[in-house]
């Protein structure tokens, strides 16, 4: 990725593209076009695709190809030559999409939803259930907001999967702290993430792994992975710990199975939606939450997308994202919602999940 190269490089990357993150400093870009192609068979090692993915009410996993090699390189070049590339677009304060651009649905129409989730908990129909909310811009991402956001994900900690993908003006970015799973040479590993706290509410609020209404949620979702992964073996977990973001904290409980030999498309239907974004019991169904208010264009948030790395197959759980297409720009948020929530609480936590995804986007600043 020479810097006489960026410019055009950069341009054609940023009409059809993705790129991933990977934990030791360094990170893998394909650039399109992409063509459908099928899923590679079990126990393939030589990669067949590039990356895959399912729309959250969806049924069957895309998979995509670019037939252009993947870069591997160090996310320190990437950042550097991004920045040159946004110098040489030399872009106007007015093109670049702030907070005050996005709008989020109003509050009443999330309580109905709410007293509705609450009442199938209180029959007995529902032990959990995650509503989401958008917060929307009419406003087109260009490249140059395309640049910004990707410049900035990278600079988010390693907690979090920076990650991106996009084609034919339809996209998304994000830097997600939840995987559904990540494959390497028959071995699962895979996380519960649920419960959650603002930073801002520490020394106010028990600690999480104190706080009975966050346990019982997260609980919920440990439950299930471990009842879907059971029917390969034994599944091993870890004790539940506390993750730190920059401005929220979750709970999150490891889990991995080894000797696993299924298909990708198996493995996913499988495993999403855990509870952590669908509803528990895993068995009530989940479609119906696409009746619920605010659902429209909802696509890939708390979907799965997958890519395909030189060495194992890592899929995230597409939160903590924007999407956009010709209609403009949306940010996701979502809560879990049992027996002892509380709406006003459930609602500030919606707040602060999108705000720290305008944050991460360099859209908004951190205030004390």
């Amino acid at each position: 990725m020479q810097s006489t190269k960026s410019h055009v490089w950069w341009t054609e990357f940023f009409k059809a593209g993705a790129f991933l993150r990977l934990s030791d400093g360094q990170m893998l870009l394909w650039s399109g076009p992409f063509e459908t192609c099928a899923e590679p068979p079990i126990g393939e090692k030589t990669p067949k695709f590039s990356v895959a993915y399912m729309n959250f009410f969806g049924s069957a996993m895309e998979f995509k190809l670019s037939f252009a090699k993947p870069v591997g390189v160090s996310v320190t070049e990437v950042q550097a030559d991004l920045s040159r590339f946004q110098a040489s677009l030399n872009p106007q304060p007015s093109e670049l999409l702030k907070a005050s651009d996005f709008q989020n649905q109003g509050y009443e129409d999330f309580e109905k939803t709410i007293q509705s989730l609450m009442g199938k908990i209180h029959r007995g129909e529902l032990e959990k259930a995650v509503p989401v909310i958008f917060s929307r811009s009419k406003r087109a991402a260009t490249v140059a907001n395309l640049a910004q956001w990707m410049k900035n994900l990278l600079q988010t900690p390693d907690t979090l999967h920076a990650f991106g993908f996009w084609e034919n003006g339809v996209g998304i970015m994000g830097a997600t702290p939840e995987i559904l799973f990540h494959r390497q040479e028959g071995k699962i590993s895979t996380m519960a993430l649920a419960g959650t706290m603002p930073r801002s509410e520490v020394g106010k609020r028990n600690s999480l792994l104190k706080d009975a209404k966050e346990l019982h949620e997260h609980q919920l979702v440990v439950v299930d992975i471990q009842r879907q992964l059971g029917k390969w073996g034994a599944v091993r977990k870890s004790d539940p710990k506390i993750l730190e973001l920059p401005t929220l904290l979750h709970l999150q409980t490891l889990l991995e199975i080894e000797n696993v030999n299924c298909g990708l498309r198996e493995l996913v239907q499988q495993l999403h939606p855990t509870p952590a974004l669908g509803v528990s019991p895993r068995a009530y169904g989940y479609h119906w939450l696409g009746s619920t208010s605010d659902q429209e264009g909802r696509r890939l948030f708390g979907a799965p997308i997958l890519f395909s790395t030189p060495v194992s197959e890592v899929c995230l759980v597409a939160i903590r994202n924007i999407q956009w297409d010709q209609q403009g720009c949306r940010v996701g948020a979502g809560c879990g919602v049992v027996k002892e929530s509380q709406p006003e609480q459930e609602w500030q936590e919606l707040q602060q999940k999108a705000n720290s995804v305008l944050l991460m986007l360099g859209m908004t600043e951190l205030t004390p």
